[in-house]
């Protein structure tokens, strides 16, 4: 019975799905989001695995949250990044695919907003937000796609996003972009 309600499988990512999405002006077109970063738009009127536009968002570091803004050709994702500590400096590098939090990678996330105008290719802003933790954690979490943002979505008219923390948290940030979309 189960498999009677399958509509269609779009199969292109090599990790696991995060989210999926609907195009906000595109009615026919859906958004999924992996944890290696992968961003991808499907075209739902066919039944191929043609994928119409693909992004890599988050690639060097992975994804732990994505969504589509609901009136706004603008979506965004947060992701780890990697402190390592090198002859006493710190420096900032995002050498591994994965968004969960370890005992090296706890410090600080990004968030990063782009255009769903394939024309613009970079971000449109990016942050980097402190997990707010100040030493590795002494328990890691039981599974590596356990992310330290639990949950993120857009506000549905204003350029406003809330996210969701592991620590029962939640805050709420500005969607400010250092470009003007045409």
């Amino acid at each position: 019975e189960e498999e009677e309600a399958i509509v269609q499988t779009h199969r292109g990512h090599f990790a696991w799905v995060q989210n999926v999405k609907s195009h906000p002006t595109m009615m026919y077109q859906l958004f999924s989001a992996s944890v290696e970063g992968e961003v991808k738009l499907w075209d739902i009127r066919g039944r191929t695995d043609k994928v119409v536009t693909t992004w890599n968002l988050m690639q060097d570091v992975g994804l732990s949250a994505f969504d589509v803004h609901s009136t706004a050709e603008v979506f965004a994702g947060w992701a780890f990044l990697l402190r390592i500590l090198e002859s006493e400096r710190s420096v900032l590098t995002s050498s591994h695919s994965s968004s969960a939090i370890t005992n090296t990678r706890y410090r600080s996330q990004r968030l990063s907003f782009r255009s769903l105008v394939a024309e613009h290719d970079e971000p449109l802003s990016q942050y980097n937000i402190s997990t707010g933790l100040v030493t590795a954690p002494v328990k890691l979490n039981p599974s590596p796609y356990i992310p330290r943002a639990s949950s993120f979505v857009f506000h549905p008219t204003e350029m406003l996003c809330g996210v969701g923390e592991s620590d029962g948290s939640s805050e709420l940030y500005l969607a400010v972009f250092s470009m003007f979309i045409c």
